[in-house]
């Protein structure tokens, strides 16, 4: 397809559905706590553990999969978000240990 109709595409689908800003940025934090996740360099062991016992801390998970669950926990919520009334405590406090504990690159 030539790259104008996917834009024309891409603006149809964008005004589809609108969100609230709101929602615009909880998603944008979602996605930014997700790809933080995604590369083990960002979020130390330690930030997850933290994340472990604020989520759920009778879970038993090993250190490897713990950032995994994490993600998949973020990935549902993405999802979910634009249909949530109320915001779970748990979830802002979870982005905000996420998106503000960067580590530094290390490019």
């Amino acid at each position: 397809m030539p790259f104008r109709m996917l834009s024309a595409m891409h603006r149809k689908l964008r005004d589809y559905r609108k969100f609230s800003a709101e929602t615009e940025a909880l998603q944008n934090d979602i996605a930014k706590a997700i790809w933080l996740l995604n590369d083990v360099k960002r979020v130390s062991l330690i930030e997850l553990k933290k994340l472990q016992f604020l989520l759920d801390p009778s879970t038993e998970l090993s250190d490897r999969s713990l950032g995994m669950a994490v993600m998949n926990l973020l990935t549902d919520d993405l999802f979910k978000c634009s249909d949530m009334d109320n915001v779970p405590d748990c979830l802002l406090e979870t982005l905000s240990i996420i998106n503000s504990s960067q580590l530094p690159s290390l490019d």
